[in-house]
């Protein structure tokens, strides 16, 4: 379940169909520290960490319960 939700997001980054919010920020994420690193290998590394962390975050918000109450905020 985790790989098909990024995949989605992943996808739709790939291709510039921005339809999920996650999408453009993903995009941008990754496309613009490239002019920055001159190694194809740093930019690897610095890339696997991005989508390491990703992953993380999608695999641990399946089990996510939001128990804060919106209204306290206004």
């Amino acid at each position: 379940m985790v790989l098909l939700q990024l995949a989605v997001i992943v996808g739709r980054a790939d291709t510039g169909h921005f339809d999920l919010l996650q999408s453009p920020g993903l995009w941008s994420i990754s496309a613009d520290p490239s002019p920055n690193y001159k190694n194809d290998n740093e930019m690897l590394e610095i890339g696997m960490k991005l989508y390491d962390a990703l992953y993380s975050r999608a695999k641990n918000i399946q089990q996510e319960k939001h128990t804060w109450n919106p209204d306290i905020l206004k």
